[in-house]
């Protein structure tokens, strides 16, 4: 039935999108069918709906000095303790923050379990690659996926590989071929091409792709085996 609705709705369209539709400031449906006119149209919806956080509370300033845009200071901790409401003034807070902080304590059954290993050796990296397609779409500057799948059938490039791999997790630091993503837009529904209604995904470089996709499983092994899956 799945692939039945899917051919009905024409969900596994492949076509290029080669046009778009824009609603200008007079409420008109303007066609763009050219790089020169797309792009811009494009870029500015993407920056649109990847700052829908801007004037959230969590974002606000008071919040961010007591977190950082990354959660690497001290209150982060507390929230996972569970202490950080403890000296936060009533009503100083958004509720549905306070509600959100509060479920990120860290639960008795985790805290009594040994550290998550994030740690990958040689034969799960190989295991993950071999279950990659070669014609994955990926950052256009990167490697192409062939090239790890490949690397990862031979000893010592598959070694190299997955030390490559945990040195970021290791130093704690981000590649620069990791920071290059890149925007792009596909049709959510066949021939409907309104910018507003496309679906932005974002391509990265393979080697952060696997590497998420991994530490991702582990996670959710980890939380599966202590009970704190969600059923919902």
């Amino acid at each position: 039935m799945g692939k039945a609705a899917h051919a009905i709705r024409q969900r596994d369209n492949k076509h290029a999108v080669l046009k778009a539709m824009e609603t200008n400031t007079e409420g008109v449906d303007v066609e763009l069918d050219s790089q020169v006119t797309m792009v811009p149209a494009i870029a500015v919806s993407n920056r649109e709906r990847q700052q829908e956080c801007l004037g959230t509370p969590s974002i606000k300033p008071a919040f961010v000095a007591n977190f950082g845009y990354l959660a690497d200071m001290a209150a982060a901790l507390e929230v996972i303790d569970g202490t950080y409401g403890t000296y936060v003034a009533p009503n100083s807070m958004n509720v549905y923050l306070v509600e959100l902080l509060d479920t990120m304590k860290m639960p008795d059954s985790i805290r009594a379990k040994s550290p998550l290993n994030c740690l990958v050796d040689a034969a799960e990296n190989r295991a993950a690659w071999k279950k990659q397609r070669e014609n994955n779409a990926r950052e256009p500057s990167s490697l192409r996926f062939s090239h790890y799948k490949t690397a990862s059938l031979d000893p010592d490039p598959n070694e190299i590989d997955t030390r490559m791999g945990l040195v970021p997790l290791l130093v704690a630091f981000s590649p620069a071929a990791w920071k290059i993503i890149t925007d792009v837009e596909i049709l959510k529904m066949a021939c409907d091409y309104r910018v507003a209604k496309m679906r932005l995904i974002q391509l990265m470089a393979p080697g952060f792709q696997i590497n998420n996709k991994m530490i991702g499983r582990r996670i959710l092994a980890y939380a599966e085996h202590v009970g704190e899956v969600s059923d919902y």
